[in-house]
């Protein structure tokens, strides 16, 4: 759960984990997460009251989630995007929406 938690707030990258101990995920993390998996993190950082985890959860998914549950596309259609970092998930210098894969 907290590897997740981690990809998912760009805290720690997929290689940095996968370099660790424990590398383990709750999700696909090359994927986008399905809200469900999200949910049940939520659930779990209640359990442990890890409340801060929650919020940042929660907010994850009003940012990123209509209200059906279906992930908001707002990807980037600029005709040369610009690349200013490499995270886990990649912005536009312009517009600063997503990059598709």
């Amino acid at each position: 759960m907290i590897n997740s938690f981690n990809i998912i707030t760009e805290r720690n990258t997929i290689e940095e984990i996968g370099l660790s101990d424990i590398n383990i995920f709750a999700h696909f993390p090359n994927e986008d997460i399905e809200i469900e998996n999200i949910e049940l993190m939520v659930e779990y950082f209640q359990s442990c009251e890890l409340f801060e985890n929650c919020i940042e959860l929660l907010e994850y998914i009003h940012d990123n989630y209509d209200e059906h549950g279906m992930r908001i596309t707002n990807d980037c259609e600029c005709p040369q995007p610009i690349i200013l970092g490499y995270r886990n998930k990649i912005h536009c210098g312009h517009c600063n929406k997503r990059l598709s894969n």
